[in-house]
């Protein structure tokens, strides 16, 4: 039977638990369905918090990585700092570098029209300063009355700067109706029309005639070269030749320096010399003019000495005198020349065979009305083709100059 205290204890229990459930109201339907949503919202926001978590952080450090490549950001925009470790990027390109795909000048296509309505400062034309090369005008055809005249055109990037440049052909016909030069032209920093570089140019002692000029995508000058003027008679032969431009001037890149072997009209190898040196050798005393009282003006007299330095026989050994506005060979006056071929921008001696080793002196007279100061005559020794225009085989030719002076 129960002990009397743990009876009375029990009655104690009893009674504070009446009170106790007197005052909890039990919870109804409504209030256990508000109590389960607020619960799985809680989960659900856990859940979604730790998903984006884990997505943002490999985003974050993809864009770190990224912002490498990633232009700079516009006027107003912000930025975040980039990570310590990340060296800072700028769209701003460096002064000190220009590629070669970036214009570094003015624009240098230049037309026939403003060409023509310019003076031009040129390179000096060879030999000699006899075509003018400072100051020119160009003239529009090889029938205007002038000296230089613009013979063709084309343009090109020809230096790799990023502008096109035009490339010009030249032909001087007063004195030298033979001499021809290829030159680049660009603008300067004020528009005007400045010379690049000469690309090439040909010689009185070579057959060559400037035919055509094209510059190529490459940035590479191919010019075209013929061995007579049009109309002239004989075989004609043509020949391309490339210049490339090396950072200081332009080089020859291709195609061939001579010209091939082929029948002459006399039977007699016309192109390109037999290798080695020049067959003939030259030498020529100065001249001195004192006054020719009975023609006037003034009258003087140079000994030219060929030496046949080969050791085959010299068909046709020729002496020529470049075109001179000062000086003058008296040609009606020469020995020892059985045939003299003359030509607007040269006089040639076609004299007789010479054989190995052999040695000929030619006086040759001269007249002049020019009484200014010393100055240099040319004189060019080359073995003839034997045609009637006196055309020397390439690679034969040598030159020397001797002084022209006055008498005291």
């Amino acid at each position: 039977m129960p002990e009397p205290d743990d009876a009375r204890l029990g009655a104690e229990f009893e009674a504070y638990r009446a009170r106790i459930l007197a005052s909890v109201d039990p919870a109804g339907p409504v209030d256990v369905r508000r109590t389960v949503r607020r619960r799985h919202q809680r989960r659900v926001a856990t859940v979604a918090a730790v998903t984006v978590a884990a997505v943002a952080l490999p985003i974050a450090g993809f864009a770190a990585l990224a912002r490498h490549d990633d232009p700079p950001p516009t006027p107003g925009q912000t930025t975040p700092a980039p990570l310590p470790t990340t060296p800072p990027t700028s769209a701003v390109p460096d002064p000190t570098r220009t590629p070669s795909s970036s214009p570094t000048g003015p624009d240098g296509l230049i037309t026939r029209a403003q060409l023509l309505a310019t003076r031009l400062d040129l390179p000096d034309w060879e030999p000699g300063p006899a075509c003018p090369a400072e100051s020119v005008r160009l003239a529009g055809d090889d029938d205007t009355p002038g000296t230089v005249f613009l013979a063709g055109l084309d343009h090109g990037d020809v230096d790799r700067d990023g502008v096109v440049e035009t490339v010009v052909r030249l032909q001087c016909v007063r004195p030298y109706g033979g001499l021809g030069q290829v030159v680049a032209l660009e603008r300067n920093a004020q528009g005007g029309i400045v010379v690049l570089a000469r690309v090439m140019h040909t010689d009185v002692d070579t057959p060559e005639v400037l035919d055509a000029v094209e510059v190529r995508d490459d940035g590479t000058v191919r010019v075209r070269i013929t061995d007579r003027l049009p109309g002239a008679p004989g075989p004609r032969q043509t020949l391309w030749r490339t210049y490339r431009w090396t950072g200081d001037g332009f080089v020859h890149s291709g195609g061939p320096t001579g010209w091939p072997v082929a029948p002459g009209a006399s039977g007699t190898p016309t192109g390109t010399a037999p290798p080695g040196r020049p067959p003939l050798t030259v030498t020529a005393t100065d001249l001195v003019y004192e006054p020719a009282a009975d023609v006037g003006g003034y009258r003087g007299t140079s000994t030219v000495t060929v030496v046949n330095t080969s050791s085959r026989t010299i068909q046709h050994p020729m002496v020529t005198f470049p075109t001179s506005e000062t000086d003058h060979p008296v040609h009606a006056e020469w020995t020892d020349c059985p045939t003299g071929v003359g030509r607007p921008d040269r006089l040639t001696c076609v004299t007789r065979p010479m054989a190995p080793g052999e040695k000929r002196r030619i006086v040759f007279p001269f007249s002049s009305t020019d009484a200014g100061p010393a100055r240099k005559v040319v004189v060019l020794v080359q073995e003839g083709t034997g045609d009637e225009d006196a055309t020397p085989v390439s690679g034969s030719s040598i030159r020397t100059t001797f002084t022209a002076s006055f008498a005291d």
